[in-house]
């Protein structure tokens, strides 16, 4: 059913049955709730210079639609239709005051996907912050320092029309000065 045709529902009867409407699951496997978190997780999450950043508001915005979804037999609209989005079913649910009466019908379920998405989340935080992965960090900026530097100094080495090979001693010198800026 999709998010809009539900709403209407309840406007037009405030004592709808939402549980029999909604063909709600109470129960979801624990393999479901590890994908639930897994698929929110990729979706707000983001490395930029080997730190992983979350954005918590999509975070909580892909989880209650996801749980929804998952428990229930609603439909939110597709992210293709551009003039109606997950969101606006989103919205038009909270402005009714239907979202939590919806979590309710499942609410240990939901409870404990909550609880899923938060262990993993802290399990992907904290796994970023290893001193292994800082090892890593480090020797792949050593490494492209090196091959900035290896393909500049390439870049000041002359051959001259005897064949000999010489220094433009000019660009050496701002090449070094280029490191010690950022050493600085």
């Amino acid at each position: 059913m999709k998010v809009n045709e539900f709403v209407e529902k309840f406007k037009k009867n405030k004592m709808l049955d939402i549980k029999k409407e909604l063909e709600v699951k109470e129960y979801i496997g624990i393999t479901a709730k590890e994908e639930l978190a897994r698929v929110v997780l990729d979706n707000c999450t983001t490395e930029i210079n080997n730190e992983i950043h979350i954005n918590s508001l999509e975070r909580y915005l892909l989880f209650i639609i996801s749980v929804i979804n998952i428990h229930t037999n609603l439909d939110f609209a597709d992210e293709d239709n551009e003039d109606y989005s997950a969101l606006d079913d989103y919205d038009a649910l909270c402005e009714n005051g239907l979202i939590d009466k919806i979590i309710g019908t499942f609410k240990e379920d939901y409870d404990a996907c909550e609880i899923v998405l938060n262990m993993m989340t802290t399990d992907r935080l904290q796994s970023s912050m290893t001193i292994e992965k800082k090892i890593y960090s480090f020797f792949d900026n050593v490494s492209e320092i090196f091959q900035h530097a290896t393909n500049s100094l390439l870049d000041v080495i002359k051959i001259n029309e005897n064949g000999e090979v010489g220094i433009d001693t000019d660009s050496l010198l701002d090449i070094y000065n280029a490191i010690a800026k950022k050493e600085e």
